[in-house]
């Protein structure tokens, strides 16, 4: 066989990841006051349906619970949802760092010091168990390209973690950094006069309360016969509160549609057209303010180098695709169970701002969060051409073919197969169309629709209103020394 490589089949096309934002912008709208949309580089499958509502649930708590990258791009679900950076560690590494500041204040000598080796302790199983989330990652993401599987593919992924070596020493390491937040959590609880300390400490309990977090079970809700019937609120929410080979928990983050909506709802049905020349009507980059490349590619092929000067010349002939989508939807959620967001307002994190540039300032983890998930089903790409098509990419992009391409986030082909979660994608060349179909029934996380944190404008106005402060004390200082006779008049 001979070598695979890339081919640039629209190198004469306008095309960018703006043309995809402008349809996703336009279609959802304006969603927040200064909200921005982020996309997804790896527009990975979200595997839900009626038939397993709660495993359907689970997997879209996973998906809400996900740090944000403060950038209009992102990959940092690109491994899948197994291993991301989860939005509750670090709001809880946040108010941990803010809780030193009330306890500084309020609490003993000795309980304090106890605190802060506990602190330092659960800091490093917080490093060790990033070390060996890295290191599955890495290890899923090249067992992933080997095997030819979809990395965002769950169900695969969970299978092949439980049988790494390191997810018995990352349970290991979980079950230790838990037992250990108990144990501070035990120091801590005390009665606090100040009202802004007393409410750091409630903000923080109500996030390792039991009442935060819910249990979801880690595969189709079919693979518990005896307990399927019984599955419920109450029945998931009287499980033991940590995870199992059986089920995950998660901090809510419960979706504001019903999961039927989700499954098969036509919202947001659009079909757009897009020629060579055209111009996207939104820039990502002028929305977020960025001033380097975005990194995301919105087509992507690769072939055979036999087949690359056909293949070349056949899309020269092209100059208009069309982008459809069966359904387009922004899912709300509710997480008021564990997180207050008027707590970044706290006059204690605003007087220490310095202390929080790690997920305040400028790349900060707790800068922007997510409000909606935004997810396709059933999306389509048509080439039209002036010519009729005449390679054969039926053959190239079934499953086991040669041929690979990434649509919008959406893989194709590249020797991949299919499981029962994943309709079997399409691509059909049909006289003068081309079809890159990803079938009706899939859905695929695209982006999110993220906020700005808006404590960040109070913590601005408050330091603008302390220069302007000292500013004014400054000249008036110069004043009084000249009225003085100490400094010169000019």
């Amino acid at each position: 066989m001979s070598q695979i490589q890339e081919v640039d089949v629209l190198k004469n096309w306008n095309l960018s990841i703006d043309h995809f934002y402008s349809i996703i912008k336009s279609s959802l709208g304006e969603l927040a006051p200064n909200g921005k949309y982020q996309i997804q580089a790896s527009a990975i499958p979200l595997d839900v349906s009626t038939e397993y509502e709660w495993f359907s649930r689970g997997m879209i708590n996973r998906a809400f619970n996900a740090a944000i990258e403060p950038q209009p791009t992102s990959d940092s679900l690109g491994s899948g949802l197994q291993l991301r950076s989860k939005l509750s560690d670090e709001y809880r590494s946040f108010l941990s760092k803010a809780l030193t500041l009330v306890e500084t204040n309020e609490l003993d000598e000795e309980i304090l010091e106890r605190i802060d080796e506990l602190e330092v302790e659960i800091e490093n199983l917080g490093e060790k168990e990033e070390k060996i989330q890295e290191r599955l990652g890495e290890k899923w993401a090249r067992y992933a390209e080997l095997k030819k599987i979809d990395p965002g593919d769950l169900a695969e992924e969970t299978h092949w973690v439980q049988g790494q070596p390191e997810s018995f020493r990352l349970k290991e390491v979980r079950e230790r950094r838990l037992l250990k937040l108990a144990l501070q959590v035990g120091l801590r609880d005390q009665e606090y006069d100040d009202a802004d300390h007393k409410e750091i400490l409630e903000a923080y309990k109500k996030l390792i309360s039991p009442a935060a977090t819910m249990r979801y079970p880690r595969f189709e809700d079919t693979a518990y016969p005896e307990e399927r019937d019984k599955f419920g609120v109450v029945y998931f929410a009287s499980k033991p509160a940590h995870d199992s080979n059986l089920f995950i928990n998660e901090h809510m983050m419960t979706p504001a549609l019903s999961i039927q909506t989700i499954a098969s709802a036509d919202f947001g049905q659009l079909s757009s057209g897009i020629t060579s020349v055209s111009e996207a009507s939104e820039s990502i980059t002028t929305d977020w303010s960025a001033s380097l490349s975005v990194g995301y590619g919105p087509f992507k092929f690769k072939s055979q180098v036999s087949s690359h000067e056909q293949i070349e010349e056949e899309f020269a002939a092209s100059n208009e695709m069309t982008v459809s989508v069966d359904a387009l939807m922004a899912i709300p959620y509710i997480a008021d169970t564990w997180f207050t967001p008027s707590i970044f307002k706290n006059s204690l994190i605003k007087q220490n701002f310095n202390l929080f540039e790690r997920w305040l300032g400028e790349d900060g983890t707790l800068k922007i969060f997510p409000t909606h998930l935004v997810v396709c089903r059933g999306l389509s790409v048509t080439f039209k051409s002036e010519q009729e098509w005449q390679y054969d990419y039926e053959k190239d992009f079934k499953a086991g073919g040669s041929a690979s391409a990434s649509v919008f986030g959406i893989g194709f082909g590249g020797g991949g197969s299919y499981h029962k979660h994943v309709e079997r994608q399409k691509v059909e060349a049909r006289g003068h169309d081309l079809t890159f179909s990803d079938g009706p029934d899939n859905i695929r996380i695209i982006g999110y629709h993220t906020v700005i944190n808006d404590a960040l404008d109070d913590i601005w106005d408050s330091r603008i209103e302390a220069f302007e402060r000292a500013d004014t004390m400054s000249d008036r200082h110069v004043e009084s020394l000249k009225a003085r006779g100490v400094m010169a008049n000019d």
